[in-house]
């Protein structure tokens, strides 16, 4: 299968009938049948290894037919873990020069899991910045792969509370904040990982943006491995989300996105740095009042230029807004706002937009494969990585939430609740072919 390009032909099915008045009260039905070589052809499930361990999504009609979903056991096996990290909303992934993939998760559970019940012990604590390390096989992930970078409280009296509790990994200073890792990337042999500082209201309101630059030496698991060289937790007082994603783009610039939620409408915002570098001058594409885009370092008020520039077509809307390019074309993936289940997708020929063409990528089942209650709450984050391809399908985590926070605890598959679930789509870019 080639990569980002899979080409099935399709022929369309055509039936005319044609009508001869005999008088007015009598018709004669001329029917048509149409060639061979017209009639509509089911397409070809892609070729995939057993080995990866793909679980067919149905479709029952809910997306292009030419679009194929899988859901990936072997990623879902990776996150199924049992000490220390056991769970979180995973936000994004990052692959470093090294091959490993840096993960970033918030609102993570730290402590123990039963590994046959997959019930999580009620004494696990709540962390909201948590980095996480892949190493070995991208393609094979096993179990033991997968390191949560958090210093743990202690690990030597399971009776204890705090056995392998996990602690912040960016700490804030006032017990009304907190930060949120949003996005990371890998320049001059450092790791860099931006951070969000937020309200903990329920409204949360979005104070500013931290970057704190790391060096990583040895293997996960070595002491000193994660090295903190610089912390910056005053690099912008941007309150606008533009890190859902980043792409990196041939033009030297990366681009990140943002929701925006105004009047019940989730715009999509974008943003640019110049040479993949956090420490560059943010740029924001606004409509200005003169009804022209342009680039410009301070964004506006957003309540007034939110609405005006939103780079979906028509004013679409979706939330988590995922950016990919392949071939000619940039795409924006996010889901129906409100956490629906429905996921969206446009295309341009450009990194800003206009984004149009909307259509309707993967619907994600409303259960999920685990022990116990396999019902949901919420859908709350559907996000891309892009590293973890292997022929060109796109690859999506997902976040779920339970109906009740004590759903979280003892009861079997309890664990199961806030973690990644993943998934496969196969023949995606065929859904713009005619």
């Amino acid at each position: 299968m080639k990569k980002n390009h899979i080409n099935i032909i399709f022929g369309l099915s055509l039936l005319v009938a044609s009508f001869t008045a005999c008088n007015d009260y009598q018709t004669t039905a001329i029917d048509y049948e149409a060639p061979e070589a017209d009639k509509e052809i089911d397409p070809t499930p892609p070729s995939v290894d057993p080995s990866w361990q793909l679980k067919v999504v149905s479709n029952n009609g809910q997306f292009d037919k030419r679009v194929f979903v899988y859901e990936d056991k072997l990623y879902n096996a990776l996150f199924s873990t049992t000490k220390g990290w056991t769970g979180g909303d995973i936000v994004f992934s990052y692959r470093m020069p090294n091959n490993r993939i840096v993960w970033g998760a918030r609102d993570s559970f730290f402590g123990v899991v039963d590994a046959d019940t997959r019930a999580r012990q009620s004494n696990a604590n709540t962390v909201r910045t948590t980095l996480l390390v892949q190493s070995g096989d991208v393609n094979n992930p096993k179990q033991g792969d997968l390191y949560a970078l958090n210093d743990l409280v202690q690990t030597d009296d399971p009776t204890a509370k705090t056995y392998y509790n996990g602690v912040e990994i960016m700490p804030s200073s006032k017990s009304n904040r907190r930060y949120y890792p949003l996005l990371a990337n890998f320049l001059n042999g450092q790791m860099h990982v931006l951070y969000g500082y937020y309200g903990t209201t329920p409204t949360a309101p979005r104070y500013s943006t931290a970057l704190v630059d790391y060096t990583l030496t040895g293997n996960p698991g070595d002491a000193g491995y994660l090295h903190v060289d610089k912390t910056n937790t005053e690099l912008n007082s941007n309150t606008l989300t533009f890190e859902h994603s980043q792409l990196v783009n041939n033009d030297g610039y990366t681009y990140m996105y943002a929701s925006n939620v105004l009047n019940s409408n989730s715009q999509v915002l974008v943003s640019r740095l110049a040479n993949n570098d956090y420490n560059s001058q943010l740029e924001f594409w606004v409509l200005n009042t003169e009804g022209q885009f342009e680039w410009v370092t301070e964004m506006p008020d957003s309540k007034l230029a939110a609405p005006r520039s939103n780079v979906l077509a028509d004013n679409g809307s979706c939330q988590n807004p995922q950016a990919i390019k392949s071939g000619d074309y940039y795409y924006i993936i996010g889901q129906q706002y409100k956490d629906a289940n429905v996921v969206y997708i446009w295309r341009s020929k450009t990194p800003y937009g206009p984004f149009a063409e909307q259509k309707t990528l993967f619907v994600v089942p409303a259960s999920v494969d685990k022990l116990g209650n396999r019902k949901y709450s919420a859908l709350t984050r559907v996000v891309l990585h892009y590293a973890l391809s292997r022929q060109g399908e796109l690859v999506f985590s997902t976040s779920q939430t339970a109906s009740s926070n004590a759903d979280n605890f003892t009861y079997p598959g309890s664990a199961d609740y806030v973690r990644p679930y993943f998934y496969r789509i196969y023949n995606w870019e065929s859904i713009y072919e005619e």
